[in-house]
């Protein structure tokens, strides 16, 4: 059986099937990473996928076109795009492959990520006290911003850690641990771009 063939026998066409201890706490991107471990052929080749953003890229700006247009669309239903075509390049199937694709992805996310935090963190700045004795420095915007920040790497690091626990001793544990950190970078990326998007509109 063919590798692209294998991978959707194992996941499904119209989404991951859910079978196992993969269903708990596994989020897409690691259940659709693991079936790419289970067809691969086991053989390590030399060459590595390219990982090509743009076609995240392409996805969000049709997600930012059709809010405009009234219509709504999912933006994660973009993530994992850009690995998965990596992964069907030449040497994207074996385990280093794997995690060289979906960490280049990872790298785009987190990029977006950063640039949100940013930006909120900037508007943050503006803030002033209202003067009321119950409001205190550390419910100011810019530390609740930071600390939010710090709570969710914590918690992305640790989850990924449990994620990954059921493999420990395989080789598969990166894979599953990677596309894990996937899934939670790109949903803090979208989350954070939503309240910018959510700020923005209120000015």
């Amino acid at each position: 059986m063919q590798y692209r063939q294998c991978t959707e026998t194992v996941v499904g066409r119209r989404g991951p099937a859910h079978h196992g201890r993969m269903r708990v706490g596994a989020g897409p991107m690691i259940i659709r990473l693991a079936a790419a471990f289970l067809c691969a052929s086991g053989v390590a080749l030399a060459q590595e996928g390219e990982v090509d953003t743009s076609l995240v890229e392409a996805c969000l700006g049709n997600v930012s076109t059709a809010r405009e247009d009234g219509v709504q669309m999912d933006p994660r239903d973009c993530i994992g795009l850009a690995a998965n075509a990596c992964m069907a390049q030449p040497g994207g199937d074996s385990t280093a492959g794997m995690i060289n694709c979906t960490s280049g992805e990872i790298d785009f996310w987190d990029g977006l990520l950063n640039e949100a935090y940013q930006k909120l963190m900037a508007d943050a700045q503006t803030w002033t006290p209202s003067g009321d004795p119950r409001v205190t420095q550390d419910m100011a915007p810019q530390a609740v911003l930071r600390q939010m920040q710090r709570d969710w790497i914590a918690y992305r690091d640790s989850n990924c850690d449990w994620a990954a626990r059921p493999w420990e001793g395989g080789t598969i544990i990166g894979v599953i641990r990677t596309g894990c950190m996937l899934d939670a970078t790109a949903g803090q990326a979208i989350r954070l771009r939503a309240r910018l998007n959510e700020e923005e509109g209120t000015r």
